[in-house]
């Protein structure tokens, strides 16, 4: 495993991010519920034992996913984090949808202010992307080098870079996630 810092990637996602032939079979295995058409009885075995393999990549990634947020942002100052009800209520963090999805959100209170801050990877980037809400009104968080896509709620940053193998891409990362905080403290 590579660990960094209190974020470990597993080692099945450190192969499977450094091969795209790999990584390619498993979402092709992970895509489907049954078995590919045409395979024959003295195929069944290897087919269960890959998509068991593919299946523990999918939710190493979940695992890796959930401690990278925290290794991340871990948790704010002054911010208090709301339980994984209320996050699977108001995103899309289900424990199912992590790989599908590629990032997840965690949602934060600090007197009538909601903050989302959310952490993505895959196996060319990292992202991370912040929400900031004053009671129901969304409040613009305008930080130097995140960028909003028209409709979206969340401002983004991102980094390219495999974290599967290089370590320096996550210290990058929470340097900007430090600034960010800076910014949303002082809006705050």
């Amino acid at each position: 495993m590579l660990v960094t810092d209190q974020f470990e990637m597993p080692a099945s996602l450190q192969v499977c991010f450094a091969d795209s032939a790999l990584r390619a079979s498993v979402e092709q295995i992970l895509a489907g519920s049954s078995f590919p058409a045409g395979i024959e009885w003295d195929e069944v075995e290897a087919f269960l034992k890959a998509r068991a393999a593919a299946e523990t990549i999918r939710w190493e990634y979940g695992l890796a996913l959930v401690r990278l947020h925290q290794a991340i942002w871990g948790d704010p100052q002054g911010w208090t984090r709301c339980s994984v009800d209320d996050a699977a209520s108001e995103t899309s963090f289900k424990a199912a949808k992590l790989w599908d999805d590629e990032d997840m959100a965690v949602k934060y209170t600090s007197g009538d202010k909601t903050l989302y801050l959310l952490a993505g990877f895959d196996a060319g980037k990292v992202w991370i992307g912040v929400s900031l809400f004053d009671g129901d009104h969304e409040q613009d968080v305008a930080i130097q080098d995140f960028e909003r896509d028209d409709g979206d709620e969340y401002t983004y940053w991102e980094m390219r870079g495999n974290l599967a193998i290089d370590p320096s891409v996550l210290r990058a990362v929470r340097a900007k996630a430090d600034e960010a905080m800076q910014h949303i403290k002082a809006l705050a």
